[in-house]
């Protein structure tokens, strides 16, 4: 089945299949296979393309057979029994794996052994696919079956140690959040997601850390969660809608359309009483004004609102669900901008965990405090934690998160 095929049946899927109850477990009865592809119907769904990076040189193991593969093509340009340790660049007009040049592009590694690609220092399952980017750079994307690529997933978003049906909503969010950008990905893209923060955290199937040791990045616990929500998604009025979610909201999420301007109608924002136990629930940050002044004066000089000096700075609270401004008291003018503004040009992101703070100037002291962490949209990770703890389901909990949707499996 071609992958548009798929496509154009998740939608029609999503309109016509029934909800599915959550709890208890879809089936409790069911072990984790060793891999997630020996799920039933995990043929019908095309691999997750996830952008692992660009760089001048990738380090490759394959340990079992392979092929090496133009991309849509039957034709085998090389294989083997095992692929030792190789580098792979791209050189001016071909691509080179160890000792071999390929004229081409992009070329497809295909393995016969489920777990056995190394890139890097991280085992993955699934194929790897190499393609020439802008320069002598080489984008490495791993296709990889959307139950294996969620059992990593799941745990790299979520600890272990939290309750199942905050893990199984975990789950859910990803899996939707997974399907939508492949129903969406544009046409001539070579990835539908990335493995880091600009997507979800994936880290294939185990890593070395820095420190020498391997550590496992999808568990049979990970593996048994997605097995029990498979094929389960989020949808509004029969649609899938991106699913975002943050780590801690704080006690309120955010406003969809106020972080992501085409954010669906779920993501209203709202209260949330059980994150509380989570990191940067509330921080402070203080920051030196004499470096900070000069540095916010040059932002609004460079967008056309500049100001002489600053005398004075006022946070103007716009309602739960919204960003707060800050208001700007100087010569020759009172000016405002958003804290998301403040925090990302002038104050620097790495330094405050999210845009939902107040400021008060304090002699040569900018004293920042806010709450949260992360952008705040859609589901909290610590509050589906604190309701899972509460007694909540699943379904509770994605329900308090995305009002209005509804929960269904694709076929």
């Amino acid at each position: 089945m071609s992958r548009w095929v798929w496509i154009a049946l998740v939608s029609a899927a999503a309109m016509v299949v029934a909800t599915v109850r959550l709890s208890p477990p879809l089936a409790p009865h069911l072990a984790a296979p060793t891999s997630l592809t020996d799920a039933p119907h995990a043929a019908t769904v095309p691999p997750v393309r996830v952008r692992l990076g660009e760089s001048d040189v990738w380090r490759i193991r394959i340990d079992g057979p392979y092929q090496i593969m133009r991309p849509g093509d039957w034709r085998i340009l090389a294989q083997g029994s095992r692929l030792e340790e190789s580098d792979a660049i791209a050189e001016t007009d071909r691509l080179r794996i160890a000792d071999r040049a390929f004229d081409e592009d992009s070329l497809e590694l295909r393995v016969v052994r489920p777990g056995s690609l190394w890139v890097e220092d991280t085992q993955y399952r699934g194929d790897l696919l190499l393609v020439r980017a802008d320069g002598a750079r080489l984008l490495a994307v791993n296709l990889v079956a959307l139950a294996d690529y969620l059992a990593s997933v799941v745990n790299g978003e979520m600890p272990a140690s939290f309750p199942d049906e905050a893990r199984r909503a975990q789950a859910i969010v990803a899996r939707t959040y997974a399907v939508y950008h492949m129903k969406t990905a544009a046409a001539g893209q070579h990835y539908d997601l990335r493995a880091d923060e600009g997507s979800q955290v994936y880290r294939g199937t185990q890593y070395v850390d820095n420190a020498g040791r391997r550590l496992a990045a999808e568990t049979p616990d990970s593996r048994r969660i997605v097995v029990e929500t498979r094929g389960v998604v989020a949808t509004y009025r029969g649609r899938l809608f991106c699913t975002f979610y943050a780590a801690v909201c704080g006690g309120h999420t955010m406003r969809g359309e106020t972080v992501f301007p085409a954010a669906a109608p779920p993501l209203v924002g709202g209260p949330c009483e059980y994150c509380g136990d989570g990191p940067n629930y509330r921080w402070q940050v203080d920051f030196n004004w004499r470096d900070t002044e000069p540095k916010l004066l040059r932002f609004l000089a460079g967008s056309g609102r500049r100001l002489d000096s600053i005398s004075g700075l006022k946070t103007i609270d716009r309602g739960d669900g919204i960003p707060a401004e800050v208001e700007i008291t100087g010569e020759p003018a009172t000016r405002r901008i958003s804290t998301t503004q403040m925090r990302r040009r002038v104050l620097g992101s790495a330094q405050l965990p999210s845009d939902r703070f107040s400021v008060e100037l304090d002699g040569e002291r900018l004293r920042v405090q806010g709450r949260g962490w992360g952008h705040g949209v859609g589901m909290c990770q610590w509050g589906a934690r604190g309701q899972a703890i509460a007694g909540r389901t699943c379904r509770e909990i994605l329900e308090h998160y995305y009002p209005g949707c509804e929960l269904v499996r694709l076929r």
